[in-house]
C-alpha cells in the first residue's frame, strides 16, 4: 500500500474534486439543453390537446410549462420568447373558458417555436 503525504493526498483530492465538477456541470448543460428542447415539445403537445378539448386538466398543465419556461425566458432576458409566452397563456386560458378566440393558436405555436429556439 503506498503512503501520500497530506500535500499530495489533498492535490490528488482537489484535481479529483476539479474533474467531476467539471464533467457534472458540462452533463448537466446538455441535459438541461434537451430539457428545453423538450419542454417547448411539451408546451405545444399540451397546448394542442387543451385546444382540441374540454379538459381544464391538460390546459393547467399547460399553463404550468409555460410559466415555467416563461421564468427561464425571464432569467435569460428572452424578452421574444417571454412575450410569445405571455400570448399562449393568454389563449390558453381563453380556452379553458370556452372563448372562441382562444381556439386561434396555430400562430402563437409557430411564432413559439421560432422565438424560443434560441433558448435552448
Amino acid at each position: 500500500m503506498m503512503k501520500y503525504s497530506n500535500t499530495s493526498l489533498n492535490k490528488y483530492l482537489g484535481i479529483n474534486f476539479l474533474l467531476i465538477s467539471t464533467f457534472i456541470i458540462i452533463i448537466s448543460s446538455l441535459l438541461f439543453d434537451e430539457i428545453q428542447a423538450g419542454t417547448i415539445q411539451a408546451i405545444q403537445s399540451l397546448s394542442y390537446q387543451c385546444f382540441h378539448s374540454d379538459s381544464k386538466d391538460r390546459c393547467k398543465i399547460a399553463l404550468d410549462e409555460v410559466e415555467e419556461l416563461k421564468l427561464l425566458a425571464r432569467s435569460k432576458e428572452y424578452y421574444a420568447c417571454e412575450t410569445r409566452l405571455l400570448g399562449l397563456e393568454s389563449r390558453l386560458i381563453m380556452a379553458m373558458f370556452k372563448m372562441k378566440k382562444g381556439r386561434i393558436y396555430k400562430e402563437n405555436l409557430k411564432d413559439l417555436k421560432i422565438a424560443c429556439s434560441s433558448l435552448n
